[in-house]
């Protein structure tokens, strides 16, 4: 198992002495390694697969003659990694170019909206009745930033012939198409964000399962402001 790692590691030009690195540069492999790990026959491995790989590492690290007084299983500056494979996917696998409709309010400002209650699916304490509501993302005209316009043009680079929301990105995109007619592998998926924070420098290191969470305190603290304002 351990020489699964060491392989993908040289393969990746990343430093070989992965049993010495400070745990959040061993983090962060962790979660690459993790979500781009495939079979011979280019499929992802299994959860339990998964779960079997990282106890050989932390075996591995924590022996002789490393002897790492760290835990990669339970220590919480390794949950990012953990996540990647425990479900930090959470619904994204199941999102459809359908599940967001466009809209317009009676005052013909235009909206997406979710057409199913994703928000019933974060299990973070808030009341799913409060998020039965309808929850509206409105465009901002005029905003290089309108977050409309954005999920109009991601939607447009789609491939048409795949229903998923997330799909893999062609290694040469057309000037219409820029993504395949396939959708992203879960794992892959589940450490999107953790690349994504990468990539753009910054300063933390965001992952799927900590933007859903504060999704959910976000919508719990709109409604308790909302309730202020009706007093």
């Amino acid at each position: 198992m351990v020489q699964i790692i060491s392989g993908w590691i040289t393969e990746n030009k990343y430093s070989s002495n992965f049993e010495e690195l400070d745990e959040t540069i061993l983090n962060d492999r962790l979660c690459y390694f993790y979500a781009s790990l495939q079979t011979k026959q280019g499929t992802d491995y299994s959860k339990s697969a998964l779960v079997g790989i990282r106890s050989a590492i932390s075996r591995h690290i924590t022996g002789p003659p490393y002897n790492r007084e760290i835990n990669i299983i339970t220590d919480k500056s390794f949950m990012p990694s953990n996540h990647v494979i425990t479900g930090g996917t959470g619904g994204l696998t199941d999102l459809k170019k359908t599940t967001y409709a466009k809209c317009k309010d009676d005052k013909g400002q235009e909206y997406y909206k979710m057409t199913y209650n994703e928000c019933d699916k974060t299990h973070h304490g808030v009341d799913s009745k409060e998020n039965s509501r309808d929850v509206r993302m409105y465009a901002k005209p005029g905003d290089i930033h309108c977050p409309v316009f954005s999920l109009d043009f991601y939607l447009g680079k789609l491939s048409p012939r795949c229903t998923a929301f997330f799909q893999q990105a062609l290694q040469y995109p057309k000037p219409t198409i820029w993504y395949a007619a396939q959708p992203i592998g879960k794992n892959k998926l589940a450490s999107m964000m953790s690349r994504i924070s990468e990539e753009a420098g910054l300063s933390i290191r965001y992952t799927n399962h900590c933007l859903r969470a504060t999704v959910a305190t976000g919508l719990k603290r709109a409604k308790s402001m909302t309730g202020l304002l009706c007093l």
